[in-house]
């Protein structure tokens, strides 16, 4: 009797907390979706127009220390050697400047254009994981993923694509 009473009492207990776990390699998926894509590609052309800017900041700091290289070669004063090159240190200021701000509005445009693609899948995971009465969803990304050991598991990635439609 006391045999059956704690079998069933362990059954009880054990039954109560199972946990219903499944993973997702959400990096896959990212790489898999077009908006991402979409995103990237639109990322790249912001970044390459300010790359071009960025190179005729270049030149102009190149043309301004050749004719500060020609000008002291030809017999400049000193008074205006000093002026071109407090001009030369202040086209080096205004790169050092343009680059910092360009990189700050690269990661900015990166968030605004990646944070809605983020949701969708978020969503699209959410979904799954109700639909199929999953108490947690672990990500399995070799680069960023919680998950240390798996053996096979429920991989809900299908289920997710087809919630996104690819």
């Amino acid at each position: 009797m006391r045999t059956v009473l704690l079998a069933v009492i362990l059954t009880i207990t054990t039954g109560a907390f199972a946990q219903k776990i499944a993973h997702v390699d959400i990096d896959a998926l990212l790489t898999e979706m077009p908006e991402t894509k979409i995103a990237e590609d639109e990322i790249k052309v912001f970044a390459e127009t300010l790359e071009r800017d960025m190179k005729f900041l270049q030149e102009e700091y190149q043309n301004k220390m050749t004719e500060l290289e020609n000008g002291a070669n030809s017999g400049w004063s000193e008074l205006m050697i000093k002026s071109k090159q407090e001009d030369l240190y202040s086209a080096q200021q205004k790169i050092y400047e343009f680059q910092q701000l360009a990189q700050e509005q690269i990661t900015s445009k990166q968030v605004e254009l990646m944070e809605p693609v983020y949701e969708k899948l978020q969503n699209a995971v959410n979904d799954v994981a109700k639909e199929k009465g999953y108490d947690y969803i672990l990500d399995a990304s070799r680069n960023r993923g919680v998950v240390i050991y798996k053996d096979g598991g429920t991989d809900i990635a299908p289920l997710v694509k087809a919630k996104l439609g690819m």
